[in-house]
């Protein structure tokens, strides 16, 4: 690593379709509405899985009443399920979720946003109003740009 941050990239190229977005607030890249997977604690683990599935986040976000964020569940979390369990035929939501999952708010910026999932080496973040109730989820696509990037070998 060379200590190049998010902020440094937006900082010195500002004019770039990725410097541009990185500047932005949350609430303007985020996923909302109909695009948002959401489940309840109590959701069988399979339907969570159909869920995530649909969405095609890597994870859903796990809801109490009035939509206040009660956790997370993503693919990461599948897999630990499944090598602690063997099988999560019968498993809640509950049983496997991250409760207290990292959140933003829906003015962070997106450089911030992406700073805190290179920390916590997360690609998605659950966006949040001070009373916890969910308003929308950015995935890692949606700050760096989704087709925009090729990686090569």
């Amino acid at each position: 690593k060379r200590g190049f941050q998010a902020s440094d990239f937006r900082r010195f190229h500002p004019g770039g379709s990725l410097g541009a977005r990185l500047a932005l607030a949350i609430r303007e890249v985020m996923l909302t509405g109909d695009k948002l997977p959401l489940v309840q604690p109590d959701t069988a683990l399979k339907d969570t899985i159909r869920e995530m599935g649909q969405k095609r986040l890597g994870a859903a976000l796990v809801v109490a009443e009035g939509r206040v964020l009660q956790g997370i569940v993503t693919d990461g979390d599948l897999r630990r399920g499944l090598e602690q369990w063997g099988d999560l035929q019968g498993k809640t939501t509950r049983e496997l979720m991250t409760a207290d999952p990292h959140t933003v708010g829906p003015e962070t910026l997106a450089s911030q946003a992406l700073e805190l999932m290179e920390q916590k080496a997360i690609t998605v973040l659950p966006v949040v109003d001070g009373e916890g109730k969910v308003l929308g989820i950015v995935h890692l696509h949606d700050l760096l740009g989704r087709g925009e990037f090729k990686f090569t070998a």
